[in-house]
């Protein structure tokens, strides 16, 4: 059951809904793959690759390159080489994913690498693919990081939107969604809080449309949202 600690109310504020996150981007907006590959020949192979595909491709020749870019929170997916001179291989991944959490990365490997690929996974790395690289695996393998992505924007933007919600209701709705979500009957959470069964009802009603919760499947799964 979830729990979670009350926070002030502000019942008159209005509800933020943040932006909408699209899964698939419109025509005409090609989704970005930042790529690092310190051999020009390979990048610009993967590019080409990339390119035909219509991905829009930002190439570095190498990890620290790519990280002084000074991105904020990279819009794309992030696939890279294994095995480069300086900052590279585990280091690079888990370096990328703790600045970046929502970049997606896909890691190429050289063939028979296990263990690089087995670590780079193990570091974050969403998925790898052994070279020689062959044009659908690798665009099978970024067509995953794109979808991974797009739902986890969502679900990072659905949880600050339950927070939001929570935040907005009265203090004693909050003490009945405790008591809802706890599992309590109307009859148990009126004599707990010392109301009529109508008047929990008409607080249950009242907090399920705030917290956009058309049943209480939906309501906890909204508190759970909120305080996770």
């Amino acid at each position: 059951m979830c729990r979670y600690a009350r926070t002030p109310s502000v019942a008159d504020a209005p509800v933020a809904t943040p932006p909408p996150i699209d899964a698939i981007p419109p025509r005409g907006a090609p989704q970005t793959v930042f790529l690092v590959d310190h051999d020009e020949g390979v990048r610009d192979a993967l590019e080409a690759t990339l390119v035909s595909a219509g991905y829009e491709v930002v190439a570095f020749s190498g990890g620290q390159e790519f990280l002084d870019e000074g991105y904020d929170e990279p819009d794309g997916c992030l696939v890279l080489d294994f095995v480069m001179p300086g900052l590279a291989g585990v280091a690079l991944v888990a370096t990328v994913r703790a600045r970046f959490p929502d970049l997606p990365v896909v890691v190429v490997t050289g063939h028979g690498d296990v263990d690089h690929a087995v670590g780079a996974m193990k570091a974050g790395a969403l998925d790898f693919v052994m070279k020689p690289v062959f044009g659908d695996r690798l665009l099978e393998a970024v067509a995953a990081c794109f979808r991974h992505r797009a739902k986890s924007v969502a679900r990072r933007t659905s949880h600050a939107e339950s927070r939001v919600r929570l935040r907005r209701l009265s203090a004693r709705e909050h003490q009945v969604v405790d008591l809802v979500v706890s599992g309590m009957q109307t009859r148990d959470i009126a004599t707990s809080l010392g109301i009529s069964p109508y008047t929990v009802e008409h607080h249950r009603s009242r907090l399920m449309a705030k917290m956009g919760a058309p049943t209480l499947a939906d309501l906890v799964r909204r508190v759970c949202e909120a305080v996770l």
